[in-house]
């Protein structure tokens, strides 16, 4: 059995992102999100180099310790956050790759998106996207958007492919990005995805994961477990039959 290279996607603007992400969200708890920076590194070690986590996850400053810890240049990684809107046409620092306005009327997206247009333009920012943005709305954006997003990071898995909206992403140059990427319980129990987890003897996690990279979309799978972190970068390189099961 052959496994995959994760690729890296080149971004509309040029910028390198990692082809798969560390989610970092941690739980709701002070004490899970100050110790998260531990996990974290485990999945430095183990091959990561996108971390992807937000404001609300109260995670960014594990992230910060984690790669310090890690003595790994700072340059090598792809630090993905979200804001929950923006706090105004300055907003606040997005470290280094994106913040993701979600599609809520005020203050209006597409003045919040302006205001990402300038952090992008002050240089604090590699590259800035949307999360949660259906067809619909990124129209809306668009209407007045001086910069199509670099990213849309969505829900998806194999019960919520959305190709309409992967196609619509492709079209504009929009690299798209998933949360939940092997979904529940419920679709990795799914028995079509457990066999083919027999055939190429790996877990149901790893087929999921598997199939988002060879279409083109970059999961952002979220584990503490050492070996899980693994797991989820060792993916194996489905057969076309497979992949298109």
């Amino acid at each position: 059995m052959s496994f995959l290279t994760i690729p890296t996607r080149k971004l509309s603007n040029g910028v390198c992102m990692p082809g798969v992400g560390l989610g970092c969200w941690a739980g709701p708890t002070e004490e899970q999100q100050s110790n998260s920076w531990k996990w974290f590194l485990t999945g430095i070690q183990a091959g990561y180099r996108h971390l992807d986590t937000a404001a609300q996850y109260k995670t960014e400053a594990s992230v910060g310790k984690a790669i310090r810890e890690s003595g790994i240049p700072r340059k090598e990684f792809f630090v993905t956050t979200k804001i929950f809107m923006a706090q105004d046409e300055n907003g606040e620092d997005i470290h280094d790759a994106e913040g993701h306005p979600t599609p809520v009327e005020s203050p209006s997206f597409n003045d919040v998106w302006a205001g990402f247009e300038k952090i992008y333009a002050s240089g604090r920012a590699k590259a800035i996207g949307v999360s949660n943005f259906s067809i619909k709305t990124l129209n809306q954006l668009l209407t007045t958007a001086k910069i199509i997003p670099h990213v849309n990071q969505v829900e998806s898995h194999p019960y919520l492919a959305q190709p309409e909206l992967k196609a619509y992403c492709e079209e504009k140059g929009i690299q798209l990005c998933a949360y939940t990427p092997t979904g529940y319980a419920v679709v990795r129990s799914d028995a079509t995805i457990i066999e083919l987890a027999k055939k190429y003897n790996v877990s149901p996690a790893q087929v999921i994961l598997s199939w988002q990279v060879m279409r083109g979309v970059v999961p952002t799978p979220q584990s503490a477990n050492v070996q899980r972190q693994k797991d989820n970068i060792t993916l194996p390189s489905l057969s076309d039959e497979d992949f298109n099961i």
